[in-house]
């Protein structure tokens, strides 16, 4: 028995049996084969193709995920209390962004609406991050590609950061305004009705 421990994820497996010395090919040799998976807490794990079952992710780590069939799609949240996320997604060099036919999409929603997306691109071929979006409660991020490739694989990591220019949430009462300095300009964004 021969037991290979396979680090990296993408290897195909090629069995042969040589039969004789002359180095022919057997005809109905018989053989074992087992492979099993281990859990990594940076790959996206199935079933995520809805939002009430999204991964959760850490702010800062880079997660992998694939599209394991043609209806495949991936959901991330995070909770954040305030200040503004950028959402990276990349792709593994090793497989052609041709294998993803017309692209990429990369949508961020917040818990408070998931109708109207906060960020959205399509038909991404190459790296992404989204401009800064001001974020406060849960964060939903969904990964599909246009054409839904197999076994297309792909990195995501989202950063937050504030900013004291920037208004700070939850600052929806007047018990919870931003303080400010007179003679600065700041910036805000109204997230919902």
């Amino acid at each position: 028995m021969k037991t290979f421990e396979v680090i990296e994820e993408g290897y195909e497996i090629v069995i042969t049996i040589i039969a004789e010395e002359d180095g022919s090919l057997a005809a109905d040799a018989y053989y074992s084969l087992k492979v099993d998976t281990i859990k990594d807490s940076l790959w996206e794990s199935e079933n995520n193709d809805a939002y009430p079952d999204a991964n959760e992710i850490t702010v800062g780590s880079a997660y992998n995920g694939a599209m394991m069939n043609e209806s495949d799609v991936d959901w991330f949240v995070y909770e954040n209390k305030s200040g503004y996320i950028e959402v990276m997604l990349g792709f593994n060099p090793a497989i052609s962004t041709g294998s993803v036919n017309n692209g990429w999409a990369l949508t961020v929603y917040s818990e408070k609406d998931m109708v109207n997306p906060l960020a959205e691109k399509t038909y991404m071929k190459d790296s992404y991050t989204t401009a800064r979006i001001p974020c406060s409660g849960k964060m939903y991020i969904k990964i599909t590609n246009t054409y839904r490739a197999v076994d297309a694989y792909y990195s995501l990591k989202a950063v937050t950061t504030t900013d004291p220019l920037w208004e700070g949430e939850n600052n929806n009462a007047y018990l919870n305004a931003n303080e400010i300095t007179v003679g600065s300009a700041y910036n805000g964004a109204m997230m919902n009705e």
